[in-house]
């Protein structure tokens, strides 16, 4: 038992609504013979923490001295408030190589013992000294820091001076991975400390992710393409990609425990197409029922939990065999569903039930109702504890309880809005999106505390880490 708190009744659950926080530029989509640059800016830490900047463009400068202008996520830089690492600016640039990056500034003060004073910026771009390449289809991270001590000339000049690096590749057990629909993307990242490693092109409406953590690969679904791509995690690229049928629309997918068959659930066609994982060639196909937004298999690798949102079921089927041998009616609108440490409890939560659905996987059937309120927007099962994360809009917590007393027992306070949350028992820590601010915050599961966070895209739908269950 982690920690435990007052309990409550469950809050209602209801479904995240569009964010008002302000829309940074779209990202990059690289394409034929284009590849994308990612800038990420450190916390401004000593002097730089009494800066105030604003940026009037940033630029990766090629060989030849040419720039190309890379669109900056923000113009305006609070060094009290620049306490984490922030994306600064994406963009498409041309394959090739690139002898670094420069920034302009448009205006700089400070805040000093006699208060606010406005420094002189240069009128041209400050080129910082950064070698790297574009690969077609490919994208670069770079990290700037800022050396707030020398960047001062005169006590009234302001040169910007940058020490910048390409991010280090962390070790593969360390990868996490975050598709983004807004940019056609998933993001590489450090697990334990949040820090994003890669950016990998993937195609239209990446989604779902499976993870093959022992031939280390990952399999996205392509919603928008109606496709799967498989990603090398040693080469940070596709390795290979797979059409399905027209109007498919994948939209989850999973993978067995011997890594063998790959599962898709096809949003559009009302079916799950199992794909050879070393070919992925299709080698059946199953109808389901409508709108099947999510699939789960068991542990023995032997069946599938379909959730079919607009049927209100969840079609079983026997991957072995290719056929589903059931179908349980459950509340209105299900959509994901996980099981617990023993296999012998599916937990189904709903888009339009304040209930969670309880399923006996050898009963097939339903055998209780936990109330919870509206609008769960997703949860997890902690295999160690049993206990289930479930989060929901308007609380701004994970909130934790047990299945038995259908009561919590804790809570982590994540600061917003959740929509999609997974645990990661190798480091005791869980991952969070908050579509609000468009990042991924990562939690000690023992003491809730914050242990890293991460901006990604507008459009981020799903996240795995090596080592979750």
């Amino acid at each position: 038992m982690r920690w435990n708190s007052v309990a409550l009744l469950l809050a209602c659950f209801v479904t995240v609504v569009p964010s008002a926080f302000p829309r940074e530029p779209e990202a990059p989509r690289p394409s034929g013979p284009q590849g994308a640059g990612y800038v990420y800016l450190a916390p401004f830490e000593g002097e730089a923490r009494h800066l105030h900047l604003r940026l009037d463009g940033l630029f990766a400068v090629r060989e030849d001295g040419t720039k190309i202008e890379v669109a900056l996520s923000t113009t305006e830089i609070d060094g009290r408030e620049w306490t984490r690492e922030r994306r600064l600016a994406t963009g498409a640039l041309p394959a090739g190589s690139y002898r670094g990056l420069a920034i302009r500034v448009a205006a700089a003060d400070t805040e000093g013992e006699e208060g606010q004073a406005d420094l002189v910026t240069p009128e041209e771009p400050v080129e910082i000294a950064v070698p790297f390449s574009i690969q077609k289809r490919q994208a670069a991270v770079l990290v700037l820091r800022l050396d707030g001590k020398i960047s001062i000339e005169d006590d009234f000049r302001f040169t910007p001076r940058f020490i910048a690096h390409q991010r280090p590749r962390p070790a593969v057990g360390l990868l996490g991975l975050a598709s983004d629909q807004g940019s056609d993307t998933v993001t590489l990242f450090n697990k334990s400390t949040a820090e994003v490693v890669g950016v990998i092109p993937t195609g239209s409406g990446p989604a779902g992710i499976a993870l093959d953590q022992r031939r280390r690969h990952a399999f996205v679904a392509l919603a928008g393409d109606d496709a799967v791509v498989e990603i090398g995690l040693l080469e940070y690229q596709v390795l290979n990609r797979t059409r399905l049928q027209g109007g498919d629309a994948p939209l989850d997918v999973a993978l067995t425990p011997d890594g063998e068959t790959l599962l898709t659930a096809n949003v559009g066609s009302r079916s799950v197409s199992l794909i050879d994982a070393s070919s992925l060639a299709e080698t059946q196909r199953v109808q389901v029922g409508d709108e099947p937004r999510g699939i789960l298999v068991d542990g023995a690798g032997s069946r599938a939990y379909v959730f079919n949102t607009a049927s209100s079921s969840v079609s079983v089927i026997d991957i072995r065999e290719g056929l589903v041998v059931a179908t349980i009616g459950t509340q209105a609108g299900p959509f994901r569903g996980r099981l617990n440490r023993d296999e012998d409890a599916l937990y189904v939560i709903h888009r339009f039930s304040p209930y969670v659905t309880v399923i006996d996987p050898e009963q097939l059937a339903v055998t209780g109702r936990l109330y919870v309120g509206p609008g769960v927007t997703d949860l997890d099962v902690d295999v160690e504890s049993n206990f289930v994360y479930l989060a929901r809009r308007g609380s701004g917590e994970i909130e934790i309880f047990d299945p038995l007393s259908s009561l919590p027992v804790g809570s982590i306070d994540v600061g917003g809005d959740v929509s999609f949350l997974t645990l990661d028992l190798e480091l005791d820590t869980l991952h969070a999106l908050l579509p609000e601010t468009r990042e991924l915050r990562v939690f000690n599961v023992v003491d809730g505390k914050l242990r890293g966070r991460a901006d990604l895209g507008e459009g981020s739908y799903w996240v795995v880490v090596n080592g979750e269950r």
